[in-house]
């Protein structure tokens, strides 16, 4: 083999070295661009979580202060009626142990208690009515049967929202025996 062979040799081997050092540096450079673009523009993800307290309370007109049934001397009830405390808070208003961190929306239905997919009870014609207190005796008419009662809660403190749903011409003295409330809460997008 002659000198300049072997100097032809040398150089490609030199040159193919050269080439491959260059594309290891620019594999390197591009995997570490490619991560630092990765981790700004998907690693940086901020979520707050808020949580919701939306709890409802619902008592007969036929019960008394500790829940036992009242029955009246001629068994016979025209209009059977619930109150339906709303409250954002955990523990007694007082002093609540836990508020609500955001502000809530929420949704009451009330539809007949089922049996094997079945109404047992036929729903008669009811109006819901906000009122001020528990044992208030009138209230402003918010809506009627068949539609939802909706309403909203703050989280600035411990509310109660109370609501009264009169029952028309059931006969029923127990209505919370042929009736189910729901209610469905969810963060109220006006905050």
């Amino acid at each position: 083999m002659s000198k300049h062979s072997q100097n032809t040799v040398i150089s490609k081997n030199a040159t193919v070295i050269v080439l491959m050092l260059i594309l290891i540096i620019i594999g390197i450079i591009s995997g570490v661009a490619y991560s630092r673009y990765v981790s700004k523009h998907k690693g940086n993800v901020t979520a707050e979580i808020a949580k919701i307290i939306c709890l409802m309370d619902v008592k007969s007109s036929s019960e008394d202060n500790s829940g036992n049934v009242i029955t009246p001397a001629d068994k016979t009830v025209i209009n059977p009626y619930c109150i339906v405390t709303v409250k954002n808070y955990n523990g007694d208003i007082s002093n609540p142990t836990e508020v609500t961190q955001t502000d809530i929306s929420y949704t009451i239905t009330v539809k007949p208690k089922e049996e094997n997919d079945v109404p047992t009870f036929t729903m008669p014609q009811y109006n819901w009515y906000e009122i001020s207190s528990p044992s208030a005796t009138s209230g402003t008419k918010v809506a009627t049967s068949p539609s939802e009662l909706t309403g909203k809660l703050t989280h600035n403190s411990a509310q109660n929202k109370y609501y009264k749903i009169v029952f028309l011409n059931s006969g029923e003295q127990d209505i919370t025996r042929y009736v189910d409330f729901e209610i469905k809460a969810v963060q109220d997008n006006a905050q």
